[in-house]
């Protein structure tokens, strides 16, 4: 399980004992209930999935509300991390779901039809994109006291992707070197090796390897110490693909997602890995 989401629930079990309770804090259920978590503040709702779309209302922390469905928006931080999930109530205003307690750091609910967020269709789970080993998280996407220590190498991605300032734009998943890794989509191959922020310490003409989903968005698999698709290629969800590699911190595979938004200089907007891929 993602460390995210013990720190989410870990929290949540403090505060159940304490003053500060939130009334009826529970899981979401089939009606895809939930509950704002704003401790001595209110929480705004949008017009859309994005602080730059209108507020037009607030919410009560504690309230109970009913997810709709959902859409990736502009990254916001709250209470257990930073989250680019946005919920759709049946009110029909919008909410950060860094802000509310739904039990999981996943979508709760499909997409919204129209609503600017992504639909990747069928993916595979962290577990089975690594092979079915053992893995941690060691590094989260969004800003963390090493990426904000280490900005320089962030930047200028960072106001390219639509993320905070000094954030990490993916995921590092912690695995031995060499593990075996299949492809989390079905789509085309659209870079296969080199790009030098993704290379492998040891074998750079491996390093990053990009899938186009039909939709448009992009699954980056980075620092692979080998690439067994080429450019062109369709591959297919559980397809063999790879293989893991080092970089910097050590033997780790980066796993990013993209979406594309033209409101971002890129054209692309990056999404949280765990909100995409079942784990």
């Amino acid at each position: 399980m993602a460390k995210r989401r013990i720190l989410r629930n870990a929290a949540l079990a403090v505060v159940a004992g304490c003053a500060l309770t939130v009334a009826g804090a529970v899981p979401a259920t089939a009606d895809t209930q939930a509950t704002v978590y704003t401790p001595g503040d209110t929480l705004n709702t949008r017009s859309g999935p994005g602080t730059e779309h209108a507020v037009n209302g607030t919410l009560q922390h504690g309230a109970t509300v009913t997810i709709e469905c959902t859409a990736h928006g502009t990254p916001v931080e709250g209470p257990w991390g930073t989250s680019t999930l946005w919920n759709r109530l049946t009110t029909g205003a919008w909410v950060a779901d860094a802000w509310i307690y739904t039990g999981t750091n996943q979508a709760v609910e499909g997409p919204c039809d129209g609503s600017g967020g992504t639909d990747p269709g069928g993916t595979g789970s962290i577990t089975e994109i690594v092979g079915g080993v053992s893995w941690t998280v060691s590094q989260y996407q969004g800003p963390s006291d090493w990426s904000r220590a280490n900005c320089w190498m962030y930047d200028t991605i960072d106001d390219e992707l639509g993320l905070p300032l000094c954030s990490h734009p993916g995921i590092d998943i912690a695995i031995p070197r060499g593990t075996p890794l299949t492809s989390p989509v079905s789509g085309t191959v659209v870079i296969a090796g080199g790009e030098g922020g993704y290379a492998d310490d040891y074998n750079p003409a491996a390093g990053q390897l990009r899938i186009q989903l039909d939709n448009g968005d992009q699954v980056i698999l980075g620092h692979t110490s080998e690439i067994y698709v080429n450019r062109g290629d369709r591959v297919s969800v559980g397809q063999s693909v790879g293989a893991s590699g080092s970089a910097g911190s050590g033997a780790h595979l980066h796993l990013e997602y993209r979406t594309p938004d033209s409101s971002t200089p890129s054209g692309q907007r990056s999404l949280d890995p765990l909100q995409i891929f079942p784990q």
